[in-house]
């Protein structure tokens, strides 16, 4: 079922190819923008985030308006949303979105909110331009701009200073939070949480490059695994870019390479798994990033599908894991070890590895919430 199809018939869907007068008359047309929230995707990922932060400011009060890359639109992101939650929803070219972004009417809403700072117009991050230098004409007052950072690399006192800025984890390296807001969106719409399979399976969601998870590691853990006869178990693997290290004949078949998939079927897919796999490599200086500058989208999918993971120590405090609602091992040597113990993990162990999950992410939910509020009336 397509979001088309799901959505309720309130909501209107902007296709490019008409010109960009009449897709902004549209746009225009019939609004109440007394507490109106546009949040808007230039770039054609981080749908993941959508779904939570439009679920925030539904919470505080707002109607939501979506506005987004088509490319981004039809991969479904908000699949499993409300309608409830959900105003209006614009898919379009992002000339079309230059042309919104600098309408009248973008100056009525209350806030309006980039779901990404940095533009992925070119491979090297570093001369991508900010939303706010690639859309100079937005039309929208600087105290009414919300940007979502996700490189915290990026942040500067000069940047605080002049916008509302939110970020998704709690990095300790952040010493002055002034104008930011911490708010993990982890909220993916009407997901089912489901208890562990007969055969466990792991899964791994994410590009497939060596600077953000470690595949030869998961590899090698999975020869242990079949060298000490433990059969019982699956990896499933879903990957947007990049390619799998080779993989031995022996263990081919305890793979299900997924490749790139759209938005609904890796929602299923995470239902249907047992355990998380974010494959950061404790031996990596590269991957210290996710203590000092970042946070991985793999997290957001555990906290919001209750799906316990394996992660190596150094990873867990910063991201709100402990030994009572995930699976830590010291070094790379002894993943393995810690995926036999999640294939002997009985179905009650489980089920409180969940429940103390449930935990942490409804509190993260709130202090998220309290966060945002509280930066918005600034």
């Amino acid at each position: 079922m397509t979001i088309f199809q799901r959505i309720n018939h309130k909501l209107k869907f902007i296709i490019p190819g008409k010109e960009d007068k009449n897709i902004i008359k549209q746009f225009c047309k019939n609004k109440d923008f007394e507490n109106r929230v546009l949040l808007f995707e230039i770039n054609h990922c981080h749908g993941e985030v959508i779904p939570g932060y439009i679920k925030y400011f539904y919470d505080l009060g707002y109607k939501v308006d979506v506005l987004m890359n088509k490319i981004l639109g039809d991969l479904q992101p908000m699949i499993r949303v409300s309608a409830d939650y959900i105003e209006n929803i614009y898919s379009c070219n992002i000339s079309t979105i230059k042309s919104i972004m600098k309408s009248e009417q973008i100056s009525k809403y209350k806030y309006v909110c980039s779901a990404s700072n940095t533009i992925y117009i070119t491979i090297n991050i570093k001369r991508c331009p900010s939303v706010v230098d690639f859309l100079p004409h937005i039309n929208v007052s600087q105290n009414r701009l919300l940007i979502v950072e996700h490189h915290l690399e990026n942040l500067n006192r000069y940047f605080q200073n002049k916008y509302k800025t939110i970020i998704l984890a709690d990095i300790p390296t952040i010493l002055d939070k002034t104008n930011i807001a911490v708010a993990n969106p982890h909220y993916f719409g009407n997901i089912k949480i489901t208890p562990k399979n007969s055969i466990t399976n792991f899964i791994t969601v994410g590009s497939i490059e060596n600077h953000r998870r470690n595949y030869n590691l998961l590899i090698s853990a999975v020869k242990e695994l079949v060298d000490n006869g433990l059969d019982n178990f699956k990896i499933t693997v879903i990957g947007w870019r990049g390619k799998l290290p080779n993989l031995p004949k022996y263990i081919k078949k305890y793979f299900d390479l997924k490749g790139s998939i759209d938005y609904p079927k890796m929602y299923e897919e995470v239902e249907n798994a047992d355990f998380f796999l974010p494959l950061l490599d404790s031996e990596d200086p590269e991957h210290d990033k996710y203590i000092t500058k970042t946070t991985s989208g793999s997290f957001q999918l555990v906290y919001g599908f209750r799906k316990p993971c394996l992660l190596a120590e150094k990873f867990t405090k910063i991201h709100g894991f402990d030994s009572d609602n995930c699976l830590i091992y010291k070094n790379n040597s002894d993943l393995a070890k810690m995926m036999m113990v999640a294939v002997n993990m009985s179905q009650e162990e489980y089920s409180k590895k969940q429940d103390k999950l449930s935990e942490y992410a409804n509190n993260l939910y709130q202090n998220s919430l309290n966060n945002l509020n509280m930066i918005l009336h600034d």
